[in-house]
């Protein structure tokens, strides 16, 4: 049961604006002062949930996947994505790709990284990428078709259109891998 309580309009110190971490922090902690319990079992889940923001680099995209799994990493990696696309800054895109991310157990996912960086200095002409994703750990020695059910005219489709950021990493993937709703038209 939720508990109730007397909302206190002294402590709300402003309206939190969409997006800003320290504004949402500062009205959930308004919030919390208004229960009788500091910090409510039952707001821990919504706290975290409305200060979670999309991931700003690769290397934020890589670290959560090392904690939470290839599923988070995938869910972040598209919002990573919309967030350099929605970027109209190309310094602020070559900083969103100049930290290395960690390592990880799946070694194709240490080459998609690297593919992923590469590709999108190409795209968006930040030069060749960052020097991270060069590391012979960046590439794969055996070829990954990234379809579930490869068949011999999928895997000649994906080894035709692959671009040569993936293809030459050994990743066989569609003409326009990293494509969004947010994705400008090139």
């Amino acid at each position: 049961m939720i508990p109730t309580f007397q909302w206190d309009y002294r402590l709300m110190p402003h309206e939190p604006a969409h997006g800003d971490r320290a504004n949402i922090e500062s009205a959930i902690r308004c919030l919390a002062k208004s229960f009788s319990d500091p910090q409510p079992h039952w707001l821990a889940r919504t706290v975290n949930r409305a200060t979670a923001m999309r991931p700003d680099t690769l290397y934020e995209v890589a670290a959560e996947e090392l904690l939470g799994g290839i599923t988070l990493g995938n869910n972040l990696l598209q919002e990573f994505l919309d967030e350099f696309y929605l970027c109209t800054s190309s310094d602020r895109r070559k900083q969103m790709l100049a930290q290395e991310p960690p390592l990880l157990a799946s070694q194709r996912r240490n080459a998609l990284y690297g593919a992923v960086a590469e590709y999108l200095s190409r795209q968006y002409k930040l030069g060749s990428g960052p020097a991270w994703c060069y590391a012979p750990e960046r590439f794969l020695d055996e070829p990954w078709h990234t379809c579930d059910r490869p068949t011999p005219g999928l895997i000649e489709f994906l080894t035709f259109s692959s671009p040569a950021e993936f293809r030459h990493r050994n990743i066989f993937t569609e003409a326009r891998p990293l494509r969004r709703a947010t994705t400008p038209n090139r």
